[in-house]
């Protein structure tokens, strides 16, 4: 959503890319800071890549960016996957804004619901600014029940479950795969990757491309889930394999 609403506001993008080892230019991202720049967004962990920037880094961004009156929005949709997360830092920069849903960790992508973290100044100014239509109220009650419950933790152990199995078996099977910081995994199909995909597909089983980095077009994201989905999963790769 980043890319539209830079669109629909007229907003000039900076893009940091990947290296081919999946390696942010952080050199560059700290150097595209300057007082043009009025907000820096950082999905951590990101999507698709995976990928994780450690605090030291985060904070070097930060104390940047704070010189130059640039607010940095850090996405940490992935939290519960990741355990890293930047809410302490919250008291101690006031151009910190946090951004978490619970889509992921919580399984509720269905019930669009998400929130906001920052300190009194910046959330008093982002108030400002809601949309008159925000959640509902049946979403707000599932959610109500579902922190009421930790039923993140849940899902959590059950995906871990999951993702330990479908790891057990790409092993078995000789697959090269990337694991990353959040709820999915890149596994490397080679010259049977548009095949993979089709074959998927008629096993109703949707997938995506991997990391979108160049020379990773043979790579297939796969959402991890409980050992019961990934067992299907498990079950296509091997037809997949076969063929």
């Amino acid at each position: 959503m980043v890319d539209i609403y830079a669109k629909l506001y007229r907003a000039k993008q900076i893009k940091i890319k990947y290296d081919s080892k999946l390696n942010l230019d952080f050199k560059k991202l700290l150097n595209c800071i300057n007082r043009k720049v009025r907000l820096v967004v950082i999905a951590n962990p990101n999507s698709p890549t995976g990928t994780l920037l450690g605090k030291d880094e985060i904070v070097k961004v930060l104390k940047k960016a704070m010189k130059r009156s640039t607010l940095v929005l850090i996405d940490e949709a992935y939290f519960g996957f990741s355990k890293d997360s930047c809410l302490s830092l919250i008291k101690k920069f006031p151009n910190l804004i946090v951004t978490r849903t619970f889509s992921k960790s919580f399984g509720l992508a269905g019930c669009r619901v998400g929130y906001i973290v920052s300190n009194q100044n910046l959330a008093d100014k982002l108030f400002r600014f809601k949309p008159m239509y925000e959640i509902n109220s049946i979403a707000i009650l599932i959610a109500t029940e579902f922190l009421k419950k930790k039923m993140d933790l849940k899902y959590i152990n059950q995906t871990k479950e999951g993702k330990n199995y479908l790891i057990a078996h790409l092993d078995k099977m000789n697959f090269d795969y990337i694991d990353t910081a959040a709820n999915f995994i890149h596994i490397n199909f080679r010259n049977k990757r548009n095949t993979a995909e089709k074959t998927f597909f008629k096993n109703k089983v949707l997938v995506k491309g991997g990391p979108g980095v160049k020379g990773y077009e043979n790579f297939l994201r796969i959402t991890l889930g409980p050992k019961k989905d990934m067992e299907k999963v498990v079950f296509v790769i091997k037809k997949i394999k076969n063929l």
